[in-house]
């Protein structure tokens, strides 16, 4: 972590001395903060505690359970989900799975995140996605893994964010000014 914190410095001064106009300076401090926090798995814990409660009315999106007996500051234990990756197009056929129906669940769920709960998981590629049927009502069901790295969204941001897509959504350039 230390070396790639100091190569990121390097690239990032690199960055600024070849374009001179943009600013590259919070590059590091903002990735230093992060992978902190992504090493801490307390924080992860909470995190994944916290985005589980969101979702708790949702059938359809699931976030494993953490073990706290065998969970500390450097390792996170949590409950085993067998699902497959939503870019695994052959496991999800195997599972009559259809990409489709997870579209519209992700877009749903990360707009509640946003709009709704204010609490992002910001780490939202294939690996940390799963699908799978729910064991309870053979639904499919969108997984939600790795929550090292979320972000609070205050009112104002979300507020200001909602107004520039009902504008882009709207064709409104005045109204996202």
């Amino acid at each position: 972590v230390t070396s790639d914190l100091r190569t990121l410095r390097v690239l990032s001064q690199l960055l600024g001395a070849a374009f001179s106009a943009y600013d590259y300076s919070w590059l590091v401090p903002d990735f230093s903060r992060d992978v902190a926090a992504e090493l801490d798995f307390r924080r992860e814990a909470d995190n994944a505690r916290r985005a589980a409660a969101h979702f708790a009315t949702w059938p359809q999106v699931h976030v494993p359970r953490v073990v706290e007996s065998l969970s500390t500051a450097r390792v996170l234990t949590m409950e085993w989900i067998d699902g497959v990756r939503l870019d695994d197009r052959a496991g999800l056929a195997s599972r009559r799975l259809r990409r489709g129906d997870f579209a519209t669940l992700l877009s749903s769920t990360f707009a509640a995140m946003i709009f709704e709960h204010g609490f992002l998981h910001c780490d939202p590629h294939p690996g940390n996605l799963l699908a799978r049927r729910c064991p309870e009502s053979g639904l499919f069901q969108l997984v939600l893994l790795d929550h090292g790295l979320c972000r609070e969204l205050p009112p104002a941001f979300r507020a200001n964010y909602a107004r520039l897509w009902c504008a882009l959504l709207g064709g409104d350039a005045a109204a996202g000014r």
